[in-house]
């Protein structure tokens, strides 16, 4: 967690067709992702602890424990741990490609 946030590939895309996959994320607190765009995946986080703030598209959206937030593919976003402690979300993707990079090089097994 050098930066702040850790990533915990849950299930992977390429284990079930790239339907999609399944990671859980951990934050420090003030630690997040920089503004971003899912070109190809649709994301969900799921609040496990903590407060996130979610800037996106000129607006910051709340999150709390036990609430869920959609973010479809095109829409410029990032998050923020708002709260004091370490906060913990569930985030899938649509489609997984992107999760392949968490195993190196870039490739999912098998391409």
């Amino acid at each position: 967690m050098g930066d702040g946030r850790a990533s915990n590939l849950k299930i992977p895309s390429w284990g079930i067709g790239g339907a999609y996959s399944h990671f859980e994320v951990t934050t420090l607190s003030g630690a997040g992702r920089p503004p971003h765009v899912q070109h190809r995946e649709d994301e969900f986080f799921y609040v496990l602890a903590g407060d996130y703030g979610f800037p996106i598209e000129g607006g910051t959206i709340w999150v709390g424990e036990d609430l869920l937030l959609y973010v479809p593919k095109g829409t410029l976003h990032s998050h923020k741990n708002a709260g004091e402690g370490v906060g913990r979300m569930l985030v899938s993707q649509t489609r997984g490609p992107l999760r392949a990079l968490l195993r190196g090089g870039g490739q999912a097994p098998g391409r």
